[in-house]
């Protein structure tokens, strides 16, 4: 089994010290102590080929097609027809001419296909007929940015990190101005931020974050581009153990991909989909029978898409209608 990205980060140790926002929050928020219903529902996804070997990194949906970021192939992108999952183009070579990248990473949740160039520091819209670059916007700023999202026409969202701190970002691009954000910082100041590692989940009106290697996740409400912390669910924390590696929010429930049962010296395991009400309940444990590294809402075919690193010339797919 090949060591996916995420998963590599657990050889590293972890300690969250210390989170805090830019904002003054007029809502307390809460801590809640984590409890699973007792029964686990198990379910059977269903394997998909695909046609093409593409090195998956990171995956979104755009106006109905599969856009999938490949970590180690001659193009960085490919991009899938949800019907029938045949590879319909490739596109993104590396490099410094027209229509090539340098560090290129897809933004989620972007209604056209939307790439960051950490080396370029740039932002651009490509055709999905061609493509080729549409447009370009260079940010005013050298640093590196990571996990980037659309959050509305004039916001985007990113992971920033620095040798002491790990910080999301909800950007305006147009104003070059961080709108809000939250701060997880290493109050030891030994420039171990780069282990402090999450994942999240936005729309206009809510965020989650959860902790990889903390049984640990946050709920926000958004309101005027500005957070409100609403909770926190906190269970126990084994040593070494990664939890949540991606999450998203449907039908006003937080899904979590849980790795709590997964070995992690020898990588094996089954991963579990945690299902919480937007008051911090969890009402559902499903037992996925399998390594999932990440997990795609697709609405329109009404059904979860998973990726396993055990095969990476596949994707699996979970009804919801099953759960």
């Amino acid at each position: 089994m090949k060591l996916s990205k995420l998963l590599c980060i657990l050889a590293l140790g972890y300690s969250l010290t210390n989170c805090q926002t830019n904002t003054k929050k007029d809502i307390q928020s809460r801590t809640i102590e984590q409890s699973r219903p007792q029964k686990e529902t198990q379910v059977t996804p269903v394997l998909i080929p695909l046609d093409t070997l593409v090195a998956f990194a990171n995956w979104t949906i755009v106006d109905s097609l599969l856009l999938i970021e490949s970590s180690g192939t001659d193009n960085s992108f490919y991009l899938i027809n949800l019907d029938n999952f045949h590879t319909i183009k490739s596109f993104g070579k590396k490099g410094n001419g027209p229509n090539e990248f340098i560090m290129p990473h897809l933004v989620r949740q972007a209604p056209k296909i939307t790439v960051w160039d950490n080396a370029l520091h740039s932002l651009y819209q490509l055709s999905p007929e061609t493509g080729v670059i549409n447009q370009q916007i260079q940010l005013a700023t050298n640093e590196t940015f990571w996990q980037p999202s659309y959050f509305d026409s004039a916001h985007l969202c990113f992971v920033k990190n620095s040798p002491n701190e790990l910080k999301w970002v909800l950007y305006n691009p147009g104003t070059k101005e961080t709108t809000d954000s939250i701060v997880f910082t290493d109050e030891t100041q030994k420039g171990n931020a780069i282990q402090y590692e999450f994942t999240y989940s936005v729309n206009p009106t809510q965020l989650v974050i959860a902790l990889n290697q903390q049984n640990e996740f946050s709920f926000y409400h958004i309101r005027q581009h500005l957070l409100h912390p609403q909770f926190t669910v906190k269970g126990e924390t084994k040593k070494g153990q990664m939890y949540y590696t991606d999450v998203f929010t449907h039908a006003q429930q937080i899904y979590l991909l849980n790795q709590e049962n997964i070995n992690m010296e020898t990588f094996e395991g089954e991963s579990y989909i945690d299902i919480y009400t937007l008051e911090g309940e969890c009402t559902q444990r499903l037992h996925v029978g399998r390594v999932v590294e990440s997990m795609l809402l697709d609405e329109k075919h009404e059904r979860i898409l998973l990726f396993s690193p055990n095969n990476e010339d596949a994707i699996y797919s979970l009804p919801l209608s099953s759960i």
